[in-house]
């Protein structure tokens, strides 16, 4: 598990040369892949593993894995926003 800042992006790495999660872990982690993907603004628990059939398991739409997203927002958020979140997230 970790949990990513924001301003850091999910990928192994960056040609524009931003800040990735594996400039986090540091060298002497092992090999691990990121389970899903964050937004670059978007902080909050990302889970890593070195084991690629339960990342596929995991994030494949059709094993309809139970997903839970908690979304805090700096502003008032309108019913069309919500439900446009909602339809992306189905």
């Amino acid at each position: 598990m970790f949990y990513k800042p924001k301003g850091v992006i999910t990928s192994h790495g960056d040609p524009d040369g931003r800040k990735t999660v594996y400039d986090c872990l540091g060298r002497d982690v092992p090999w691990v892949s990121p389970v899903g993907r964050l937004d670059k603004d978007t902080s909050g628990l990302l889970l890593l593993t070195n084991d690629t059939e339960f990342a596929s398991h995991v994030t494949e739409p059709a094993s309809r894995v139970p997903k839970t997203y908690l979304v805090k927002a700096n502003t008032l958020v309108g019913d069309e926003v919500i439900a446009a979140w909602l339809k992306a997230l189905s």
